[in-house]
């Protein structure tokens, strides 16, 4: 529910919902858990109106890894009313998903 901007007022903080106009877009999202356990995988998802449209997925060698997370970067188009959202799954016992800007993102930019 952070953000750092949010040119044109298109993303729905409350609701974690990214609407922005008709065109061509390069989405950059990842997630990252901090103190996991070892070899557990961590997925990160684009979904495009509730439906999973890109996926990276990361395996953790270790607990000592710290923020260790998967990065997904694509290019999705959008017509104007289309909502996207990013979602983490993490298959580990404990471990928590860091806050930090620097570890755990979601961004777009329009393409010319």
């Amino acid at each position: 529910t952070t953000e750092e901007f949010d040119v044109g007022a298109y993303y729905d903080a409350a609701n974690s919902k990214y609407t922005p106009p008709s065109g061509k877009y390069i989405f950059v999202c990842k997630a990252a858990i901090n103190n996991g356990a070892d070899g557990k995988s961590l997925l990160t998802s684009l979904y495009k109106n509730g439906v999973e449209v890109k996926r990276a997925t990361a395996h953790m060698a270790s607990a000592s890894d710290g923020n260790s997370g998967a990065m997904l970067s694509c290019i999705v188009d959008a017509n104007g009313t289309d909502y996207f959202e990013m979602y983490f799954y993490a298959n580990v016992v404990s471990g928590t998903i860091s806050g930090l800007t620097t570890s755990t993102f979601f961004s777009a930019a329009r393409l010319p």
